[in-house]
């Protein structure tokens, strides 16, 4: 501390007491200034600035009391005043602090003492000075804090509140009492201040006197342990503020959601970048993710990340920055477009910048779509060859396009600004016209056609109309689409004949039959007269087919259409295909398909007249064809079937000449037979006996007999024939010879041969087994041998049935060998190089073809039990049955007589040097194991009949 300016005024009628207290004053650093009395006192005051007064108590005029009263009152109470007294009376004492003294000093003085006293009092009225300034300074601060201060002591009373004006509203929150959850809330952070040392903070929510709610912020902290500081303030307006900026947060966000728009800030000094919560949707990044440029360029396509770049380099440059790119969101990709402001410093660098994103996928991809539409339109037009014009409502040209010149008639613009009359022929242009209208009325027409003479040639057009709608009060254009249709025209009149015209023959073909053959029953239903149906079928034309080949058939085929079309009445025409109007036959007729054709005769007094026709069709048939050199007669088997008579329909008509036509096949062929109700149940019979045979097979319903062979030379049985048997289940047995032909016309023989030929090698493997020498001979159908599997087959089940081929017999008939040629002799020669053995049934009652004997690698030939059936007492089934067996004798041939059922037939055929006999006279066809029983027997063809029998 420095004294050299602190002026102590001393006050003392006592010159050796002055001089004392002022000795010890200077020595104690101080300035003195001396006063012998009152009056001198003030007056030295008011000259100096004094620091300190030190007063006698006791001095003449004006004492120290009075001098004190005055300063008190013109300088105030922080002048330090000491009071010099040797009075030691405590009323003297309480007279000097009443007149304002600070302290006061006993005399007698110590001079030592003086100084030090002096510098005390000096130290404590600096410190009360400063410290009056430092509450001066605090009263400024707490005067301007907005907020109520208040302490509490330990059980949460309000021990004083201070507060300012602008907090007066908080202050009557103390006035009365706080609500308990309040209060306990100060409790607990007084309590964490004391605890942690620091200052707490809280906000509550409270109604004062009565009025709305408000909030409040207080801080708290401990002073001590008994008491804590408190200030409140009240935070109403800045949480309406608060709430208000969260609300408008909220609907700013929502409003950028609804947009598909976010907003960014970028500092450029510190490359902080902060997205709203909107665009870290956009982008498919948490919100709060710290993000910045590189970050945001990561979410770029990389296609686009370059021109990006460049885009922002040119905004730091001082260009707008304003850009559309792609992004990247979890693999998605999504359109953006970028808006960005720049802020700069006084030098021109950019300080920050302010954007918006917004996602404009969908604007994006509708602009993509109207450009790849916009794009595929012209390819779609540039790729229509068809003939593409625009009209006004007058029908006047606007604008004509065309790929293909030779579809126009006239040059594109030399119509345009013409009228369809101008520019079309009459009748063409009418159809256009009508078109025009019909579009203006429903908005489209389409399927009307015209023909135009054009620069390709005459032309068919199919015409496509539509309305182009302008403004309200604008008329409408219609856009006309002309396809040329010349090909598909063409195309449909060809597909005519194909579907109502046979192509071979130019006949009708069935599907056209039924429609004019329903027509006619229609028609013919509301008259008195009938209609006649024939059915014919070319006997034996799958043998010329097979012997001349298809060509020759088809050739046939057309030959027989001409005759029927032009012979059936002289004065008859039978319809035929034409492209030229025509008058309706009175008979019609028709190809089906295969050899068949059909004959429909409307107006019909009587059934009867039906045969009319159908006889002047066998004569007129019955006449050669000349093919090359050699005449081919065809014979015709003939169904008729009479409306109303034989159905009322035509399927029914038209199945019952079916079934006719097949009975006269029965007849003998080349005739004639109308329909009757027995042949439908014969018909019946027969497919119900086809559905059955397609399940016996499966249901295991047929079994094998075995008919045993004599051998002449040993008398023992050494061969066997297998005959399939069939056991209905209610029908019981049933004759092969009804199920064996219905077998090979279905094609089903080929599955039951291949279970006889399979059965029967198994059951001789089994009677070989047991020490019996065996061979078996199976019967094989025509249509067996013709089958390309047969070889496969049959060695395939000698394997199966580990049988050697010398065991196996096959049956073959005269007419399944000869009509095959090549193809015959080829697959006899491959099954006779296995072993197996070949016999000729039923011979002399076919071709009996002598060349076909040599040729073929037969082995046996039996001869047919009808000539056996004579013996002996028929001398041509004798001389018949002689010449066989010298003819099989001579070739080397073995010979079987079959059908033997008497002694006598038996001698005979045996002195005719037969090898084998098989019939009823020696036994009947036997189940397998009853065979057992007659392989043991010996016969002995020498002795009388009684005598025949075992050994």
């Amino acid at each position: 501390m420095t004294t050299e300016a602190i002026h102590i005024l001393v006050a003392d009628d006592d010159a050796s007491a002055r001089r004392l207290m002022g000795a010890a004053v200077e020595k104690a650093g101080f300035h003195p200034l001396l006063a012998h009395d009152g009056e001198e006192a003030l007056r030295l005051f008011h000259q100096n600035a004094c620091d300190m007064v030190l007063l006698n108590a006791e001095m003449p005029g004006m004492n120290g009391f009075d001098v004190c009263a005055v300063l008190r009152r013109e300088v105030g109470p922080e002048l330090p005043i000491i009071m010099v007294t040797g009075m030691e009376d405590v009323e003297s004492i309480q007279r000097a602090f009443d007149a304002g003294a600070t302290d006061f000093l006993a005399k007698p003085l110590n001079g030592s003492l003086v100084g030090h006293r002096v510098m005390y009092l000096w130290r404590a009225h600096v410190m009360r000075l400063d410290l009056h300034q430092a509450n001066l300074r605090n009263e400024a601060v707490l005067s301007a804090i907005p907020d109520v201060m208040f302490r509490l002591d330990r059980d949460g009373r309000v021990l004083d509140v201070r507060a300012n004006a602008v907090a007066s509203r908080a202050a009557e929150l103390l006035h009365g009492s706080l609500p308990p959850a309040v209060m306990a809330a100060y409790r607990e952070a007084v309590g964490r201040s004391r605890g942690r040392g620091d200052v707490q903070q809280i906000e509550y929510e409270c109604r004062v006197n009565g009025g709305r709610n408000r909030y409040y912020e207080s801080r708290i902290v401990a002073i001590d342990d008994q008491e804590a500081l408190c200030l409140v303030r009240d935070i109403t307006e800045r949480k309406r503020a608060e709430r208000a900026l969260r609300e408008n947060a909220t609907r700013l966000r929502q409003a950028q959601t609804v947009a598909n728009l976010g907003s960014w800030y970028l500092d450029l000094e510190s490359d902080r970048l902060e997205w709203s919560a909107e665009t870290y949707r956009m982008f498919g990044i948490a919100p709060g993710t710290p993000v910045d440029h590189p970050r945001f360029l990561s979410c770029v396509h990389p296609d686009d990340r370059a021109a990006v770049a460049e885009a922002w380099q040119a905004a730091l440059g001082g260009a707008t920055y304003q850009t559309e790119h792609r992004i990247v969101v979890a693999e998605e990709v999504r359109w953006v477009l970028e808006q960005a402001e720049l802020e700069y410093s006084d030098d021109g660098a950019p300080l920050h910048a302010i954007g918006t994103v917004q996602d404009v996928t969908q604007r994006k991809l509708q602009e993509l779509e109207i450009l790849a539409a916009q794009a595929q339109l012209q390819a779609t037009l540039d790729a229509i060859p068809d003939l593409l014009f625009e009209v006004d409502h007058e029908g006047r040209y606007t604008s004509c396009r065309c790929r293909e010149d030779d579809l126009l008639a006239f040059a594109p613009d030399d119509v345009l600004g013409r009228t369809l009359s101008e520019v079309l022929p009459a009748e063409t242009a009418r159809i256009c016209m009508s078109a025009m209208q019909e579009a203006k009325t429903k908005g489209f027409s389409a399927g009307k056609q015209v023909a135009l003479e054009t620069h390709g040639g005459s032309r068919w057009f199919e015409l496509s109309v539509s309305r182009k709608t302008g403004s309200d009060d604008e008329a409408p254009h219609f856009i006309f689409l002309s396809r040329d249709v010349t090909e598909r025209k063409e195309a449909t009149d060809k597909i005519f004949q194909l579907a109502y015209f046979d192509m071979l023959t130019g006949l009708f073909n069935r599907q056209s039959l039924l429609e004019r053959l329903s027509r006619e029953i229609e028609r013919t239903s509301m008259g008195a007269g009938r209609l006649g149906v024939l059915l014919l079928d070319l006997d034996g034309f799958k043998h010329i087919n097979d012997t001349l080949g298809h060509g020759t058939g088809d050739q046939l085929l057309q030959w027989t259409a001409d005759r029927l079309r032009w012979g059936v009445r002289p004065a008859d025409v039978v319809s035929r295909p034409s492209t030229q109007s025509f008058k309706a036959p009175k008979i019609e007729l028709a190809r089906p398909g295969g050899d068949e054709f059909i004959i429909m005769i409307p107006g019909m007094v009587h059934g009867e007249d039906a045969l009319t026709v159908a006889d002047r069709i066998r004569e007129t048939m019955q006449r050669p064809f000349k093919v090359g050199e050699r005449d081919v007669v065809l014979t015709t088997s003939i169904g008729i079937a009479v409306y109303p008579d034989d159905g009322e329909d035509a399927d029914t008509l038209l199945k019952h000449a079916d079934t006719a036509m097949y009975h006269a096949k029965e007849k003998g062929r080349n005739n004639c037979q109308f329909y009757s109700r027995g042949l439908t149940q014969k018909a019946m019979r027969r497919l119900n006996l086809e559905s059955n045979l397609r399940l016996a097979l499966e249901r295991e319903e047929f079994f094998l007999v075995y008919q045993p062979q004599l051998d002449v030379q040993s008398g023992a049985i050494h061969s066997l024939e297998a005959l399939i048997r069939w056991n209905h289940p209610q029908q019981g047995l049933i004759s092969p010879l009804d199920f064996i032909p219905l077998a090979e016309e279905t094609g089903l023989i080929l599955p039951i041969g291949e279970w006889v030929l399979r059965t029967a090698c198994a059951q001789v493997a089994q009677w070989l087994s047991r020490g019996h020498q065996l061979r078996v001979a199976v019967n094989l159908s025509p249509v067996q041998f013709r089958s390309k599997l047969l070889v496969d087959s049959v060695t395939r089940i000698l394997a199966e049935a580990s049988l050697a081929p010398e065991c196996l017999e096959l049956e073959v008939t005269e007419g399944a060998l000869m009509e095959e040629g090549v193809d015959t002799l080829n697959v006899l020669n491959a099954l006779r190089a296995t072993g197996l053995h070949f016999s000729l049934d039923d011979f002399g009652t076919g071709y009996s073809s002598m060349s076909y004997l040599k040729r073929l690698p037969l082995s046996n030939l039996k001869v047919d039990q009808s000539f056996v059936r004579g013996l002996p007492d028929d001398k041509d089934s004798l001389a018949i049955v002689r010449a066989i067996t010298s003819l099989a004798t001579h070739l080397g041939f073995t010979i079987t007589a079959e059908g033997v059922e008497t002694h006598a037939q038996a001698m005979i055929l045996k002195d005719m040097d037969c090898d084998m006999l098989q019939g009823y006279y020696f036994a009947k066809p036997l189940v397998a194991a009853d065979i057992d029983g007659v392989l043991d027997k010996r016969w002995y063809l020498g002795r009388p009949p009684e005598a025949v029998g075992m050994r």
